[in-house]
């Protein structure tokens, strides 16, 4: 697809049309992927001795005026470069996409539809065995849905071989001090299912990311010595008895976790 969309159009004239106050020889590419995504090239000398987020800013303030901004959907990535830095760039080499991009390529010329009273969207990645890539997988997705200025929470149901909160461990925030998760949180209300402990709050962890995006996880939980008794009394004729509860403790943490962050 070589034509240019009315999105691409906009994107490149204004920040063409702006820069140029600043930069007559600025250089702005904006191209479009086989797959639909957009990417963004500038080469200027307004970024000198600026840092990376200080250009983000500079470029996402020049698109507020067509409604847009770096993260936003169909933006795959952007580089924002001054001339010798662009000079020392090696040259580009053609990208094979990844099965991740192919699934969440945006359809062609087709513009996002943003429902801020949406309720959140819920999606299971499971697999009957393990090492198939379901943790990798689950990372991918969220990390570049976050990425894109949404707000993305992971629960780590995997009770058993708790893989995700232990891969997370050295980048989570701790929000909290006795700091909590899914275990202590159905254990809990299976011993007392009329109080409110702990609270979903308690529960929850920001994830550190390496640029902008909220990222969340409700790990499985505190993992000391006492773990493996609390698993234990979760047994299948307890996990039975959730969902024939008039307030099953499963549905109960997802929609404390979604009202949580998302209300």
């Amino acid at each position: 697809m070589t034509e240019k969309t009315p999105l691409m159009q906009n994107i490149q004239a204004r920040l063409i049309r702006e820069l140029r106050i600043e930069d007559p020889q600025v250089q702005v590419r904006v191209k479009r992927t086989s797959l639909g995504w957009l990417e963004i090239k500038i080469v200027t000398s307004c970024f000198e001795e600026h840092a990376l987020a200080e250009r983000e800013q500079k470029i996402d303030d020049i698109l507020a005026g067509i409604d847009f901004h770096l993260s936003k959907f169909p933006i795959l990535g952007y580089n924002l470069l001054t001339p010798k830095e662009a000079a020392n760039q090696p040259p580009e080499l053609i990208q094979l996409p990844f099965w991740s991009d192919i699934l969440m390529a945006p359809p062609p010329d087709r513009a996002s539809e943003e429902n801020p009273n949406k309720p959140p969207l819920l999606v299971t990645f499971y697999s009957f065995r393990g090492g198939v890539g379901r943790y990798t997988a689950l990372g991918l997705v969220a990390g570049i849905l976050a990425s894109r200025k949404y707000r993305v929470v992971m629960l780590d149901f995997d009770l058993e071989s708790p893989g995700l909160s232990n891969l997370l461990r050295a980048d989570v925030k701790i929000i909290n001090e006795e700091q909590l998760g899914v275990l202590d949180y159905l254990h809990q209300r299976f011993l007392t299912p009329e109080l409110n402990v702990p609270t979903i709050d308690h529960c929850i962890c920001q994830v550190k990311l390496p640029d902008r995006g909220e990222l969340f996880l409700v790990p499985v939980g505190e993992y000391d010595e006492n773990y493996i008794h609390r698993l234990a009394d979760l047994d299948r004729g307890t996990w039975q008895a959730f969902y024939q509860r008039e307030r099953n403790p499963v549905k109960q943490l997802i929609a404390d976790t979604a009202c949580s962050l998302f209300n």
